[in-house]
């Protein structure tokens, strides 16, 4: 599946208010490893969701991003503006 149409099932479920929801995220997110770029950066932070139902799934996201590494890396984080 295309990394745009993961990044969206992950933004649709990111209340993460049902079973359901928490099986999409955790797969779109499984189907994401290793096949992220510093260009997915800034859509991957626009899926963060303070008001989410599951912490800790929502979390993986953020191992996801830290999959990257480097200078780069850091500076998209930096001067990412939502």
């Amino acid at each position: 599946m295309e990394k745009i149409k993961e990044i969206q099932i992950l933004m649709d479920s990111r209340t993460l208010n049902s079973d359901s929801e928490c099986e999409l995220f955790e797969k779109s997110i499984q189907n994401l490893q290793g096949n992220i770029s510093l260009n997915d950066i800034e859509n991957l932070l626009k899926v963060f969701y303070d008001e989410t139902n599951n912490d800790e799934i929502m979390f993986s996201l953020i191992h996801l991003i830290e999959t990257l590494r480097g200078e780069d890396y850091l500076k998209k984080l930096l001067f990412f503006h939502h």
